[in-house]
């Protein structure tokens, strides 16, 4: 009987060890708070903090079961400043893209995915009370506006729901669309919903790019999914990777203290930056990195060769 107990013991912590290393990867992120210090026109301003406070869109989306509808890993990337104020989020995005066919609005775009409240609803399921957003703009058309509010009955593909909380401006980077583009959002509070210090959004950014003229093949995320990456986080927000912590004003360093390597966000270094696997910026290194499950199936190794151990020690013991 002791050595039936011990055995259930020893798998019963082995499953409770292996349910971290099956988690979907976390990109943690923070928002400085704005205090009105930001204007909708395509311009970083210093409420977003400084040149290495950004969160990098480079994981390209892997199909685990059809690599046809693999992205590619060399699409456009982009890095990511946020903010906030009492009124709602603003996202401003470095997109680099050296292979622009501005023809296709789906194919050319960016994603901003929101989920406001997710305590509201468990990790797979929208509610009417709680739906989540994907608000898609496009060189194509910098006037447009796309996207769907999702709530309990589906996808609504229509910017109804959400196209009187968004401001936006899109314009070319460094004066060319041949370098890529730039966009900076507003993402308003909707009524049923608040924000306060410490509150964490939940998010995602989707880059799409059209490398050749063919359509869409290329889609960067916050992080990769694995097994999971056959989802495009579209229809569930238990697969968005972004966890915004809505954070104090920004205070710039010290004159005496170390400039950050003002390089991290440049645009030819970014651009060229394409198979970073979602990390954060150069200067962001003190920042927690993306889960991944790495250190928990370690772990979890380690804790069944301990367990094979027991058994050996047990059956001693009884013979």
């Amino acid at each position: 009987m002791k050595k039936v107990l011990a055995l259930g013991i020893i798998i019963a912590m082995m499953f409770a060890l292996a349910v971290p290393a099956m988690a979907l990867p976390v990109v943690p992120a923070t928002a400085f708070r704005a205090d009105g210090g930001i204007t909708i026109d395509g311009v970083r301003d210093a409420a977003y903090g400084g040149d290495d406070d950004f969160v990098r869109v480079a994981a390209p989306r892997m199909h685990p079961d059809n690599p046809d509808e693999n992205s590619k890993t060399d699409a456009a990337t982009a890095n990511v400043w946020t903010a906030w104020d009492d009124s709602g989020v603003y996202f401003y995005l470095e997109v680099y893209d050296r292979t622009p066919h501005h023809d296709d609005f789906n194919a050319e775009s960016i994603e901003i995915f929101m989920d406001w409240e997710s305590g509201l609803h468990d990790s797979d399921e929208a509610t009417d009370e709680a739906p989540f957003w994907q608000i898609r703009v496009s060189p194509v058309d910098p006037t447009e506006l796309s996207g769907y509010s999702r709530d309990s009955n589906g996808a609504n593909w229509s910017t109804s729901e959400f196209e009187d909380f968004v401001e936006w401006a899109l314009i070319p980077l460094n004066g060319s669309y041949n370098n890529g583009y730039i966009v900076e959002m507003k993402v308003g509070v909707p009524g049923w919903s608040s924000v306060s210090p410490g509150k964490v959004v939940v998010f995602d950014v989707q880059v799409c790019d059209n490398t050749v003229g063919d359509g869409r093949d290329g889609q960067m995320f916050l992080a990769n999914l694995g097994e999971h990456d056959d989802n495009n986080r579209w229809n569930t927000a238990g697969f968005l990777s972004g966890r915004l912590t809505l954070g104090g004003v920004y205070t710039p360093p010290a004159a005496d203290e170390p400039a950050a390597d003002d390089g991290a966000a440049d645009a030819g270094d970014a651009a060229g930056a394409g198979g970073d696997d979602g990390a954060a910026g150069a200067g962001a290194a003190a920042r927690p990195a993306p889960r991944t499950g790495d250190a928990g199936m370690i772990a979890l190794v380690a804790l069944m060769a301990i367990a094979a151990v027991g058994v050996v020690v047990l059956k001693r013991k009884t013979n």
